[in-house]
C-alpha cells in the first residue's frame, strides 16, 4: 500500500520528465491508459448506470486488473460525490429510474480468473509465436502480492483458479452469487477458451455490458481465428445479442457494448 501511495505521489514527475522530450508515456500507448479500452469501459459504466461486477479472463501478473480496479472505483467515487452535489433530474424530484437505483446500491466486485498455471494446450490448433502451453504463468500468491503492492483491497475481490472448461461451472455462478457483468474483460488469447468464457457469461449480461478482447487483432487480424473467429460463432449461437464497437485501442485491443434485439 505504500509503495501504491508514494507511486501515486511521483507519478506527475514521471510524466512530466517523458513529455518534456515529447515522448508518449507507457499508459498512453496502452489499453489501461486515459483513452484505452479499460479506462473507456470504466467511465461508461458509471456514467450510464450500468450495474455489475468486473470480470477478467486471464489476469497474468495483475497489470491490467489493477488498472480495472482503480479505474471503475474512482471514476464511481467521483461520480457519487458529483451527484451529491449535483442530483439527477429524476432523483431531484424523487426517485430515480431502476437502473440508476440499482447502479447506486450495487457495490461493484471484482473477479480474477486464471489458470494461474499459464496458457493450456490449443484444441483448436491455435498457434502463434508468443503463445505456447504455460505461456504466462504467473502464480496465484505472486498475482495477490502485484495488486496489492498496487492498492487493490482483497476485501473487493475474489480469485477462481483453474482452467476455463474445469472451473466455470453453472454452480460457480450460485457459489458467487454472480448475477450481472458490468465489464467483462477476455484476455483467453486462445479460440478454444475464449468460446468457454463467452458460452458462461451469456446469462451475467445485460443491456450496456462492456466486453473487452484483448487479442482481438491477433493472427495478422484474421477473422477466422482466436478471439474474433470464438466471438463470431457465439453470435451466431445467441442471435438476440449484438456487440456494438465501442472502442479501439491499437496494437490489439477491442472493446464492445452489449444490446439486446427486441
Amino acid at each position: 500500500m505504500l509503495r501504491y501511495k508514494l507511486k501515486r505521489i511521483l507519478e506527475p514527475l514521471r510524466l512530466m520528465g517523458r513529455r518534456s522530450v515529447l515522448l508518449p508515456t507507457f499508459e498512453e500507448q496502452s489499453y489501461v491508459s486515459s483513452r484505452g479500452c479499460i479506462y473507456t469501459a470504466a467511465t461508461f459504466v458509471n456514467r450510464n448506470y450500468v450495474a455489475g461486477d468486473y470480470l477478467e479472463f486471464g489476469v497474468w501478473k495483475g497489470d491490467s486488473f489493477i488498472k480495472a480496479y482503480h479505474a471503475i472505483t474512482d471514476m464511481r467515487r467521483r461520480h457519487m460525490a458529483w451527484l451529491s452535489k449535483h442530483p439527477t433530474h429524476q432523483s431531484e424530484y424523487g426517485k430515480g429510474t431502476p437502473d440508476f437505483e440499482l447502479w447506486k446500491s450495487m457495490q461493484p466486485r471484482f473477479f480474477a480468473f486464471d489458470s494461474f498455471e499459464g496458457l493450456p494446450e490449443s484444441a483448436s490448433g491455435d498457434f502463434h509465436e508468443g503463445w505456447a502451453k504455460g505461456s504466462y504463468m504467473c502464480s496465484q500468491d505472486q498475482f495477490t502480492s502485484n495488486i496489492t503492492s498496487e492498492g487493490v483491497d482483497l476485501r473487493d475481490v475474489t480469485m477462481v483458479k483453474g482452467f476455463y472448461d474445469q472451473s466455470l461451472t453453472p454452480d460457480l455462478k450460485k457459489r458467487l452469487n454472480l448475477t450481472r457483468a458490468a465489464v467483462v474483460h477476455v484476455d483467453c488469447d486462445l479460440y478454444d477458451s475464449t468460446t468457454t468464457v463467452l458460452n458462461w457469461v451469456t446469462d451475467l449480461l445485460v443491456q450496456g455490458t462492456i466486453v473487452v478482447f484483448d487479442d482481438w487483432f491477433c493472427y495478422q487480424g484474421r477473422p477466422d481465428c482466436g478471439e474474433q473467429k470464438a466471438c463470431r460463432d457465439w453470435l451466431v449461437r445467441n442471435p438476440h445479442i449484438e456487440l456494438i464497437e465501442y472502442s479501439r485501442e491499437p496494437p490489439q485491443p477491442m472493446s464492445f457494448i452489449v444490446n439486446f434485439r427486441k
